[in-house]
């Protein structure tokens, strides 16, 4: 069983060794996880790719990504339940008119995390279209949307297609990656891992987790 073990290891290495001599490590941007081991760093750049929305069946960790993400950004939270992002200084909104009016004048580089996103489209047309202004304008501000939601359907969220980048936890149907990622995956992923879409890549991360 230990050398099994250890093999595995080796193995998982010398892909990590691989990946980084292709590039992976000298990409630049926010690290949001981890490839093979947690020296082999995956990053994003918020500056070329600044929306993300993060699906997931309930438990597999998005609220927790998210949270990382914006660890260090001092962000505002919309329609975020108390006990989530504890490890992290940010402005809480949850009331509403006071999100419509946060909406309607989005401090410039401000970090917005949404979560439950499509129950907000869905229950008020109105936040639904100032969402949809801050996605198409907020990177002309140097304003980042990250929307947290189990499913990126159409129906709820007529803004989804705006995030240009894509991440998905675990899904019950092959259909929901389809949605949310806009390609077809296998679904093969287990708790704390993503699949990651974004203008250049697709790959499968594991996030870190904050105790």
């Amino acid at each position: 069983m230990i050398d099994k073990y250890i093999t595995f290891l080796l193995l998982m290495l010398l892909y990590g060794l691989y990946d980084r001599f292709k590039g992976i490590e000298k990409r630049k941007g926010i690290v949001i996880g981890y490839k093979y081991l947690p020296c082999f760093k995956v990053r994003l750049d918020a500056q070329k790719y600044p929306h993300i929305i993060i699906t997931g069946i309930t438990g597999v960790g998005k609220t927790k990504l998210a949270e990382y993400i914006v660890k260090d950004k001092k962000p505002i939270l919309i329609n975020c339940y108390k006990e989530d992002f504890t490890s992290i200084e940010a402005t809480r909104i949850n009331d509403l008119q006071e999100i419509i009016s946060f909406l309607n004048a989005v401090p410039k580089n401000s970090w917005v995390v949404i979560d439950e996103l499509n129950q907000l489209c869905s229950s008020s047309k109105e936040a639904s279209k100032l969402i949809t202004n801050l996605l198409f304008n907020g990177r002309h501000g140097g304003i980042h949307v990250i929307g947290i939601c189990q499913r990126s359907n159409m129906k709820d969220i007529d803004c989804s297609n705006l995030f240009n980048v894509r991440i998905a936890g675990k899904h019950i149907k092959n259909s929901d990656y389809l949605t949310t990622l806009g390609i077809s995956v296998d679904g093969n992923i287990g708790y704390r891992e993503f699949y990651l879409v974004d203008g250049e890549r697709v790959e499968v991360f594991k996030s870190y987790e904050i105790k």
